[in-house]
Order: structure tokens, then C-alpha cells, then sequence
């Protein structure tokens, strides 16, 4: 199954986002951060959470995630620009969140962070290029066999 990453902040930053992340290959859902708690408690956990920096009350979301029971273990992921209450790294982890990706970050950036704290997708789109790349490298060469004894036939 495809562990699905769930994405709390405002409309118009985690649609973005969400494309970036489906695009890797996770199953991916959004909420507001109001939603967040109940989202968790009345649905099958997600693999990990992204709290849009600058879109949710980081203080509240964070505090009441982790007091229940089935929010405790869930990776949260912060993406945004540091600054006012968040000056360093130390601040996130003081929040309670498990990592910080830095806004904007080139999709290898986030992928490896979901790679880190959720693991990998069922579907690997580098593996499947590889293996597309591969296929095509094949037939080419088929290709270019029969070429080459069609070429052998016509000399002969």
C-alpha cells in the first residue's frame, strides 16, 4: 500500500505541495489545520503529516497531535521559511515536529525527507524511469541488430 502523506495548511501552498509529493508516488490528502485532530482520530492514520509554516498555528496543531493517542507517533514534517518563533532547527524539534524542509525545496529535497521519516512509495518513479530507460535501451539495440544484419544479407 502507499503510505499517504498528509498535508495541513492553507488551500492555495499545499495544493502545490500535494502535486510535488503525488508526483513521488505517495497517496496524498489535505486539511486544514482546524481539521487536523479530527482527521486523525476518525480515519486511518497517515504515513506522516506537513504542516505548512505560516498557515497553521504551529504551538496548537503540534501540541494537540501529539497528545492523542493516534496523532503521538505520526512524523510531522514542517515546510516553510524559518523566522519569527522559528529562528533554527532547534525550534522545530522544541515544537515537537521530527524535520524541517526549507521553502522552496527542489523535489529530491522533499522526497528524500518523506524517504527518511515514511519510507519508500510502492511505486518508485526513479526505478520506473530506470526501467522505462532500460526497455528503450533494449529495443534500440534489437533495432539496430537487425539493421546491422540486414546490411550483412545485402553484402553477401
Amino acid at each position: 500500500m502507499t503510505p499517504e502523506i498528509l498535508i495541513v495548511g492553507g488551500p492555495a501552498r499545499r495544493r502545490e505541495l500535494a502535486d510535488t509529493v503525488a508526483e513521488l508516488g505517495y497517496a496524498v490528502a489535505v486539511c486544514r489545520p482546524e481539521e487536523l485532530n479530527r482527521r486523525v482520530r476518525t480515519s486511518s492514520p497517515p504515513a506522516a503529516v506537513v504542516a505548512l509554516i505560516g498557515d497553521v498555528e504551529l504551538d496548537g496543531l503540534l501540541a494537540g497531535l501529539r497528545r492523542s493517542h493516534s496523532g503521538a507517533g505520526i512524523p510531522v514534517l514542517l515546510y516553510g521559511r524559518l523566522g519569527g518563533d522559528l529562528r533554527d532547527l532547534a525550534d522545530v524539534l522544541d515544537l515537537g515536529a521530527d524535520h524541517f524542509i526549507a521553502e522552496p525545496a527542489q523535489p529530491e529535497e522533499i522526497a528524500a525527507a518523506l524517504l527518511e521519516y515514511v519510507g519508500p512509495t510502492r511505486r518508485e518513479p526513479l526505478l520506473d524511469d530506470l526501467a522505462e530507460a532500460s526497455r528503450s535501451v533494449a529495443g534500440n539495440r534489437r533495432g539496430r541488430r537487425s539493421e546491422i544484419s540486414e546490411v550483412h544479407r545485402t553484402l553477401d
